[in-house]
């Protein structure tokens, strides 16, 4: 009997020695880790932060919400932006975890702060870094946890199954910011561009002034006055020609239709433009038109369709003191 008591006391004594050189590695070990990974997605870089801008977004990819399906989720109005959130919640209302975008960067970065109240108080950084690949982005995404003293013990199995989740989340992630992207794009048409004499003056501008179209409206304005002031007749709508890039910057041409016997005078100078066209016409703002002429140029890459010339965009309707944003209809033209 005696040996036995003693046998048991020994596995005690055993066992609180393990605890305590548990209790001893958590309290030396760091509650904090850090995940990068990184995926190219076939989507321009806009499209991209705007998809990983908007919460409810998430539903269509991450498998974290897949999971959890005895848990409603509840959104902001609006769901995307500095400050938008949405929590998760069982059946009964209680709360089990948020997210929150904390802070963006226009068409570069989205971060969030993620909060999990089950059990663990476990915290994430969440930083989504989106980086221009040709057309495409490469969306690089970083986790960094900071865990309660409960959560460090199951620290090495969170960190694994994070890693696992994010991979696979990428491969849904993709497919669905693809397809959201192909649907919100407006039909490709053909046609025929039947101008024939323009005027149209050459300029060569920076990049950051090409998505706002700022550059366009002066040397428009400088061609009507030029039309009207030699009795021409304008024929048809203003457009740009995009030719080379380099660098930092690109050669543009600003044109517009004319009726007559044209001369030029200055920068001002008489070209010819016409032919077969593949073309998109859209309405809003000028900010989506780059995006859209890539997606139209890899329409044309994909089919093997031959062209000719550069691409170039019409205003069928400009901005004036009358006109909204939404009521900007611009037609996006690849000559064939």
């Amino acid at each position: 009997m005696a040996k036995k008591k003693k046998y048991l006391k020994s596995i005690v004594i055993i066992i609180l020695s393990l605890l305590g050189i548990m209790l001893i590695w958590l309290s030396l070990t760091s509650s904090n880790y850090t995940l990068i990974r990184q995926t190219e997605i076939d989507v321009p870089p806009r499209f991209a932060y705007q998809y990983l801008n908007d919460l409810k977004n998430r539903n269509g990819w991450s498998i974290w919400e897949k999971g959890f399906s005895d848990q409603k989720f509840v959104f902001s109005s609006p769901s995307s932006g500095v400050g938008a959130n949405y929590y998760w919640a069982d059946l009964e209302g209680e709360k089990n975890g948020e997210i929150t975008i904390t802070h963006n960067k226009e068409d570069k970065e989205v971060r969030l702060k993620f909060n999990d109240y089950y059990g663990f108080d476990s915290e994430m950084d969440i930083e989504w870094e989106i980086n221009p690949i040709g057309t495409k982005s490469l969306c690089v995404i970083q986790i960094q946890s900071n865990t309660s003293f409960l959560g460090r013990l199951r620290k090495n199995a969170i960190s694994k199954n994070i890693s696992e989740e994010i991979e696979n989340s990428f491969i849904v992630l993709a497919d669905s910011m693809k397809a959201a992207y192909l649907a919100g794009m407006p039909k490709i048409r053909e046609g025929f561009y039947g101008f024939k004499n323009v005027l149209s003056i050459t300029k060569t501008v920076s990049k950051k002034r090409i998505a706002s179209r700022e550059f366009v409206w002066p040397a428009i304005d400088e061609i009507k006055n030029y039309i009207d002031s030699m009795g021409f007749e304008q024929v048809g709508a203003p457009f740009t020609i995009f030719h080379n890039s380099y660098g930092e910057n690109q050669t543009v041409e600003v044109g517009i239709p004319t009726k007559g016997e044209l001369i030029g005078k200055g920068e001002i100078v008489p070209t010819l433009m016409m032919g077969e066209i593949i073309f998109i016409e859209v309405n809003g703002s000028y900010n989506q038109l780059d995006d859209i002429r890539y997606y139209l140029e890899n329409h044309i890459f994909s089919n093997n369709i031959k062209v000719c010339c550069d691409p170039f965009e019409e205003y069928i309707v400009m901005p004036s003191d009358y006109t909204r944003t939404a009521d900007l209809r611009t037609r996006i033209c690849i000559p064939k």
